[in-house]
């Protein structure tokens, strides 16, 4: 290395850097000038143009999860489903359909929007639209403030041709996530198909319990109504350790999406730091999924299990044929309306099959298959044979055991039905086999329950839960 020592060369390094330093200020004074002066003006004016450009970007319109406030109590802290179509003209069409508001109907209006400058971009519904400002109107509810949702938003994200967007109420700071509709959606027709799915797996009459799960961890929902989902650790007081969160659904690309309001805190259930506010529908699993932690899971109940408790040996409970069956089961009842149909009463009125009931029945202290029928009259009566009864994993098997008594102790009646019509013996003898049991519909209502031959899978009935 050579180092050159100069008086000469360093005065003139040292004007270079002076006037180098010169130069650096010079512009970063021109910079902060721009920045300061104009450039927030400036910015905040393209994106105005930018998303007054986007909205209407989604020619299907965007369903908005709107929530009125951060409450966390009924009305104003439910989850409202709003659809919003934007026009290029600056009017918006929207539509609801929820119980609070419309009585379950559809509604549908139209206003006028805009995207104004405030401290930054706000979306502005500047007309009345029945569909969203009827959320501010103090005349709604006995206490003079109405729900108090907003009708101005700040846009907290908008991307060109975006699936989602972002908005925050600009009072109650909720936020309101917007997901972008399918071309040509009717909203009619999407809402209407939101309330029936959300009715077939929450349905606050079904018989069963349903359940959340994080990860290792099983939570008992015990509460599904008024728009919040509620539920206690499985081995917790139901009383004292409830937690109730308000959720929304969507569709989307044909599926269905549940998201709540709130992203749950990950540390409470010793959960890895993943998403946990969303979750995607698999119909194939027949549950929620979430959609980015798989082990953030909500779910029905386990059909065989159910069958077995809810039967249970209290007899207060029963399954009825409800008439739903596979060609091959309906010939045997084809028989048993036909042999029943040649029966005659004492005044001559021929007798009639009713349905198949099971049940446990305390007199016999054994599970029963029920025959009813109705003998020449209006009122019907029937006659039962005692099984034994076994569950595991997801079956069910019963094995005939021997005509069951009546009221009186005698074994009469239903021996001598028995013995007088072939489609009895043959019916019962169908009956004494294993059982896969199945959800009729989905394993989060099971009010209905599909019995199918472990030998034969043409061979399935449908029985529906029934309480004396």
């Amino acid at each position: 290395m050579i180092i050159i020592k100069s008086t000469h060369m360093k005065k003139i390094i040292s004007i270079s850097l002076l006037l180098g330093a010169a130069f650096t200020y010079t512009a970063c004074q021109s910079e902060e000038e721009d920045l300061f002066n104009n450039s927030a003006a400036e910015r905040l004016e393209k994106s105005k143009v930018a998303y007054t450009q986007r909205l209407p970007q989604a020619t299907g319109g965007w369903a908005m999860e709107f929530y009125p406030t951060n409450s966390g109590s009924w009305p104003r802290g439910n989850g409202y489903l709003l659809l919003a179509k934007f026009n290029e003209d600056k009017s918006v069409r929207m539509a609801m359909q929820n119980d609070e508001l419309t009585d379950g109907l559809y509604m549908e209006d139209t206003s006028l929007w805009e995207v104004i400058a405030d401290q930054g971009p706000v979306l502005s519904f500047n007309t009345y639209n029945n569909c969203l400002h009827s959320f501010a109107n103090p005349a709604i509810y006995e206490t003079g403030l109405g729900l108090e949702g907003d009708y101005e938003f700040e846009i907290i994200s908008l991307e060109e041709n975006a699936e989602y967007a972002m908005l925050k109420g600009k009072k109650r700071s909720t936020y309101v996530r917007m997901t972008r509709l399918e071309d040509d959606t009717d909203f009619e027709e999407y809402l209407s198909d939101i309330r029936k799915f959300q009715q077939a797996t929450f349905n606050v009459d079904a018989p069963n319990s349903l359940y959340i799960y994080f990860g290792d961890q099983h939570y008992i929902i015990n509460d599904v109504a008024d728009g919040f989902l509620s539920f206690y650790p499985e081995d917790g007081d139901e009383i004292s350790q409830t937690e109730s969160h308000p959720y929304l659904i969507t569709r989307k690309g044909g599926e269905y999406y549940l998201r709540f309001r709130d992203a749950f805190d990950y540390s409470q259930y010793n959960f890895p730091s993943k998403s946990l506010q969303e979750l995607r529908y698999d119909a194939t699993l027949d549950m929620f999924v979430g959609k980015e932690s798989p082990e953030f899971i909500i779910k029905g109940y386990d059909p065989a299990r159910f069958f077995d408790e809810y039967i249970g040996k209290h007899g207060s409970n029963y399954f009825e044929f409800n008439g739903k069956m596979s060609e091959k089961f309906q010939t045997y009842i084809d028989a048993l309306i036909a042999d029943f149909a040649t029966m005659k009463s004492s005044r001559g009125r021929a007798y009639s099959f009713e349905s198949l009931r099971l049940q446990w029945d305390n007199r016999n202290e054994s599970f029963q298959w029920m025959i009813r029928y109705t003998p020449g009259t209006t009122t019907a009566t029937s006659v039962g044979y005692n099984y034994s009864y076994a569950q595991e994993d997801d079956r069910v098997k019963f094995v005939y055991v021997e005509p069951g008594v009546d009221s009186k102790g005698s074994n009469a009646a239903s021996t001598n039905v028995r013995n007088t019509l072939p489609s009895v013996v043959e019916i019962t003898e169908l009956l004494s086999q294993e059982f896969i049991v199945s959800p009729a519909l989905t394993s989060f209502d099971l009010s209905s329950l599909r019995l199918t031959s472990v030998s034969d899978p043409d061979l399935w009935f449908i029985v529906s839960v029934n309480s004396k």
